[in-house]
């Protein structure tokens, strides 16, 4: 019998992301797709829903990890390379992440085709300029949260906001069926670039609410 010499290939995990349905702290539902922007080197999906990328030559610099679905606003995170150290870049601050456990953690925020929000009181909307062009990538927050909620519009100027009172802090129902922030039922949100807060009307428990916010302006529809 001639004896075999098998060639052995070992590669090295540069990282791993795992994505996170922001609302259902779950996998996240339909496809997903992980890349590096601007860059050729794909990600392996295992069994346990992990997307590794392997074998990594990055020179230092800035990149950005970019995730793509059906039923999430997109998600860029960057991360920064420094001789081979990974650090994840959050408002500015550089995060390094453990080389013996180089996990990233990305969580993905519904949009407003997301089908799964029965159990929470929404916030469906879209954001415009006067012109009512669609404005992209601006943040909004619920004000007065002690946890932060908060979302970024899609480059059509969605966004989607929702209240858990069973795992954020601070929220809670009052005995009139509404959402109340620390005991306030008026829902105010702060809209990026935009001087004034933005005033709801109380929002019952479960219900969806369809707004635009047209040059700071608030138009709502209750379905």
């Amino acid at each position: 019998m001639t004896d075999v010499c098998l060639e052995q290939q070992v590669t090295k995990l540069t990282f791993a992301v795992l994505l996170i349905d922001d609302y259902s702290r779950t996998n996240p539902i339909g496809n997903v797709n992980v890349i590096l922007k601007n860059r050729e080197e794909k990600a392996i999906k295992n069994l346990s829903q992990y997307y590794l990328f392997l074998d990594l030559k990055l020179p230092n610099g800035s990149y950005i990890l970019q995730a793509k679905s059906d039923y999430y606003l997109d998600k860029d995170l960057e991360f920064a390379v420094d001789e081979g150290n990974i650090a994840v870049v959050e408002d500015n601050v550089k995060k390094p992440i453990d080389p013996k456990n180089p996990l990233i953690l990305m969580y993905l925020k519904p949009d407003t085709s997301y089908p799964l929000l029965n159990e929470a009181t929404v916030i469906r909307g879209m954001l415009y300029d006067d012109s009512k062009n669609p404005i992209d990538g601006a943040i909004i927050k619920v004000l007065g949260a002690d946890m932060d909620i908060n979302t970024t519009t899609s480059e059509k100027g969605e966004f989607v906001l929702y209240f858990l009172p069973s795992i954020q802090k601070g929220i809670g129902i009052n005995d009139k069926g509404c959402v109340e922030v620390n005991g306030n039922s008026k829902i105010s949100l702060k809209v990026e670039n935009i001087d004034k807060t933005i005033d709801l009307n109380e929002i019952k428990e479960f219900k969806t609410i369809s707004i635009q916010i047209i040059g700071g302006k608030l138009y709502e529809d209750v379905y």
